[in-house]
């Protein structure tokens, strides 16, 4: 019986703020503050029909792994100099890891 309600509860996720990017040289490309609100306008614009995946890395084999996500990008914001990812739907699972490795997450730049 116990294990037939532990089949039937909702599992927890949580839904955070995390910085992803920031302003400032990646890879030899210069990005300025107004590159980062064209990025939050972009995904305003697509939203609906663009769901981005949260994943580590940016391994081309891995956005097509057929692995699941660890979360799903529902908002976008600059603050600063910064970009702020609100990460929803992620797993309990993964919820402390990802908060720990979030300099790892995608984008991420040193400040």
């Amino acid at each position: 019986m116990a294990e037939e309600n532990k089949k039937n509860e909702k599992p927890i996720t949580h839904e955070f703020d995390e910085e992803i990017f920031s302003s400032g040289t990646w890879n030899g490309d210069k990005y300025t503050d107004q590159d980062l609100d064209e990025m939050v306008k972009a995904f305003s614009e697509l939203r609906e029909s663009v769901k981005p995946p949260v994943k580590l890395g940016h391994n081309k084999k891995q956005m097509a792994d057929g692995n699941p996500a660890l979360g799903w990008v529902k908002g976008l914001k600059r603050v600063g100099s910064k970009l702020i990812a609100t990460l929803s739907q992620v797993p309990e699972k993964y919820f402390g890891t990802i908060r720990k490795l979030a300099r790892h997450l995608s984008g991420y730049l040193p400040g």
